[in-house]
């Protein structure tokens, strides 16, 4: 029995049209994806082989034939509507979905094209992070080689030497990535580089990350705690709104005035003697304590400053 498939009805099935050698990379890997999702890559890599006649027989009646002249419409025509309307006419009078994917590739994949390669690897040894993040930084260098392993693939035929060239490959780009990171990585990135053997790039990457998001929390931290330290003079000055009707003077009510209940005693001794730091006088006008205290100047703002908290500790000492 003939295996039964459900198709996209929509004609644009990935999120990128093909415009030319400028995304082609980024369009052959979503389609590719996306058809082996529908287990239909065979179509484009030539393993799905069309069903031939044997002897006399009609190969057009079989349903195997009729099967795969389906499915093979069905991707060429997700390859064609997946590109901009200027290249479909280069692709229509193709008869294969197979043919239709080698044709683009042929014109657009920029396989073995020296210029290009060229730019990649320039662009790749200048980078820096600069203002870009972690992430993002290691996401455009990583991206940027991944196109150079395509554009000029290298295919070794022993796999010790293979697998020799890719971890040398790997060192390379480890100490590729941690050049490019910004001073204030510099503690990290020295750490990493006498580590041996050396990190692999992911973890080189995971440890930048890991250390950025440290500094974050760590910059974080004296606003959190300003605002805290900040917020205690506003708790304080909740008295300071108030104005005594008696003198007219800020920081007091006519319950806890001292031109009417007198300058509480502060201090040791018996009679509330001087104490420490006092002024000899304790009458209104003399003591200069008694200024700073209680005679405080109508413009100053409530809470403002240290005079004002004094006052209100030793009003409510009083009261």
């Amino acid at each position: 029995m003939a295996e039964e498939r459900s198709f996209s009805k929509s004609s644009q099935v990935i999120s990128v049209r093909l415009n030319g050698a400028e995304n082609y990379l980024l369009w052959s890997r979503q389609m590719l994806m996306h058809l082996k999702g529908q287990r239909l890559t065979g179509y484009v890599t030539g393993t799905a082989k069309k069903p031939v006649a044997v002897g006399g027989e009609k190969i057009e009646e079989k349903p195997e034939f009729q099967k795969w002249e389906a499915d093979d419409g069905q991707v060429m025509s997700w390859l064609v509507n997946s590109m901009e309307v200027r290249l479909q006419n280069q692709f229509m009078m193709l008869n294969t979905a197979r043919q239709v994917w080698d044709r683009a590739a042929e014109m657009y994949s920029q396989k073995g094209n020296h210029g290009q390669i060229y730019h990649l690897q320039s662009k790749s040894d200048s980078l820096i992070q600069g203002e870009m993040s972690v992430t993002e930084y290691f996401s455009e260098l990583n991206n940027m080689w991944e196109q150079m392993d395509f554009f000029d693939p290298l295919a070794m035929k022993c796999s010790a030497d293979a697998l020799a060239f890719t971890n040398w490959l790997e060192k390379r780009r480890t100490f590729r990535f941690l050049a490019g990171l910004n001073i204030e990585f510099e503690q990290i990135r020295q750490s990493l580089w006498q580590r041996n053997p050396l990190p692999a790039l992911r973890d080189a990457f995971a440890v930048a990350v890991q250390e950025e998001s440290r500094r974050k929390a760590m910059v974080s931290l004296p606003v959190q705690e300003g605002s805290a330290m900040f917020s205690l003079p506003h708790t304080v000055s909740s008295q300071g709104d108030k104005v005594c009707d008696h003198c007219h003077r800020k920081n007091h009510t006519r319950e806890t005035c001292w031109d009417l209940h007198g300058r509480p005693a502060r201090g040791r001794g018996r009679d509330g003697g001087r104490g420490r730091g006092q002024g000899r006088s304790r009458g209104p006008g003399r003591g200069g304590g008694y200024q700073k205290a209680h005679m405080a100047d109508s413009t100053s703002t409530p809470g403002s400053g240290t005079d004002d908290m004094v006052t209100q500790l030793v009003t409510q000492l009083a009261a």
